[in-house]
């Protein structure tokens, strides 16, 4: 999807959009009053492809923090089911990764914020393999 395909079908979100550091992201916070946190969703392109999709929940108290990487690793454990392959489980620094014939998919957290990040598979081996 084009950069201006992603643009429009989030216009809705354009108040919860920030400034990104990166030329090519495009990023949005949105606060959520009733866990008191804030929910991030940060797009990559790359030559006018969206590449990657990160959403970060930050901000969170320590239940919170272990109900939502427990429900995301729960999701993780489907994917395995369906095929994905793990590349890296490491429960004591909270990264996990995992990737399909099409995309990686990683979840991290530290204190009060987790990721989940989905990234073609293309693009990441182009930049992790430099």
């Amino acid at each position: 999807m084009s950069k201006q395909q992603v643009v429009n079908h989030l216009k809705a979100m354009d108040v919860y959009r920030t400034q990104s550091s990166e030329p090519d992201t495009i990023d949005y916070v949105i606060p959520d009053h009733v866990t008191n946190t804030k929910n991030g969703l940060f797009l990559k392109f790359s030559e006018d492809k969206l590449v990657e999709i990160a959403s970060m929940k930050s901000g969170m108290d320590g239940a919170l923090y272990t109900t939502y990487l427990s429900k995301l690793l729960e999701q993780a454990q489907q994917w395995k089911a369906m095929g994905c392959e793990t590349i890296i489980e490491d429960e004591g620094n909270a990264f996990y990764l995992y990737r399909n014939l099409t995309s990686y998919f990683s979840i991290s957290g530290s204190k009060s914020r987790v990721t989940l990040t989905f990234m073609e598979k293309n693009f990441h081996e182009k930049v992790y393999s430099k």
